[in-house]
């Protein structure tokens, strides 16, 4: 299986954005100078919850789709077995498929 390893990198990125933008939107005191506050700290929670859960399956994707071994994949996480055949991990795995994206661009 090709895969697309560019849109599953640039999403990562994209997901750690969030993440410290969520950080911060979770505080209720002690928030920087000048910070303005983009959604509820309840809300912010919730998402910063949600996405550290989808990072970790991604880390992994990412590292299984580069070929690393399993002692790798233990230092991203150390539940990483649990992971590794759950649906979510092959969900990911059949979303970031090349072949998917050159049959989509070729029609």
């Amino acid at each position: 299986m090709k895969a697309n390893i560019l849109a599953l990198k640039n999403n990562i990125k994209s997901l750690v954005e969030e993440q410290k933008v969520m950080k911060l939107n979770r505080k209720t005191v002690h928030l920087p100078e000048g910070f303005v506050r983009t959604t509820d700290p309840c809300s912010a929670t919730w998402k910063h919850e949600a996405n550290r859960y989808e990072l970790r399956v991604k880390y992994l994707v990412y590292a299984y789709l580069r070929g690393k071994d399993e002692a790798f994949m233990k230092e991203i996480d150390k539940d990483w077995n649990s992971i590794f055949g759950s649906y979510v991990f092959e969900k990911y795995l059949n979303e970031y498929d090349e072949s998917k994206f050159e049959s989509s661009t070729a029609a």
